[in-house]
């Protein structure tokens, strides 16, 4: 095909394309057509996973009301807060289903859990003036039970690096209402 017929036939085609759209109206009141210039508006496309961009008072939801496996980062005890890293916690075939994914022929994982944590994000949440608060105590006689702690203790935890790595987070209308602890073998 000669350049000039090439050329000849792409411009039809584009003005085909062009032609074919379905052309924007005006908002009501105003029977103005839109002018050659105006674009359509793009509609957002949802994520699948929590948007979370946002602290505390931003427009989208931080996190669903449920119960959540977290990392904690960070406590603060006057503004009654805790930033965290949300993951996904599997356990059972599930957690043998992404074991295999990644470690084909290797029966696991071990202690029968997966832990995935893909996004680095970080949330902060509020807590609930009554929010209970449980970390495993080490030394306590059975280390799966989570005790009764504060605040201030779980801030002391988790500064310090005693605290085990993953935690509950109970959520209901963006606020925590509970946190636990879960030991991990």
């Amino acid at each position: 095909m000669r350049p000039r017929t090439f050329l000849g036939v792409a411009a039809a085609a584009v003005f085909a394309l062009v032609g074919c759209a379905k052309p924007a109206t005006a908002p009501t009141g105003q029977g103005q057509p839109p002018s050659a210039t105006s674009q359509p508006s793009a509609t957002p496309t949802p994520t699948p996973t929590p948007v979370g961009e946002e602290q505390i008072g931003g427009g989208a939801a931080i996190l669903e009301d449920g119960r959540h496996p977290v990392y904690v980062k960070a406590v603060d005890t006057k503004r009654r807060t805790i930033t965290f890293d949300l993951m996904i916690f599997l356990t059972g075939e599930k957690a043998k289903e992404e074991w295999a994914k990644e470690h084909p022929g290797d029966p696991g994982p071990p202690n029968d859990y997966l832990i995935i944590n893909n996004n680095p994000k970080l949330r902060t949440l509020p807590l609930t003036a009554d929010a209970k608060i449980q970390v495993i105590d080490m030394n306590s006689t059975d280390v799966t039970k989570p005790v009764d702690a504060s605040l201030t203790e779980l801030r002391d935890r988790v500064a310090s690096g005693s605290s085990p790595d993953m935690y509950w987070l109970i959520v209901r209308d963006e606020k925590i209402t509970r946190v636990e602890g879960q030991y991990l073998p």
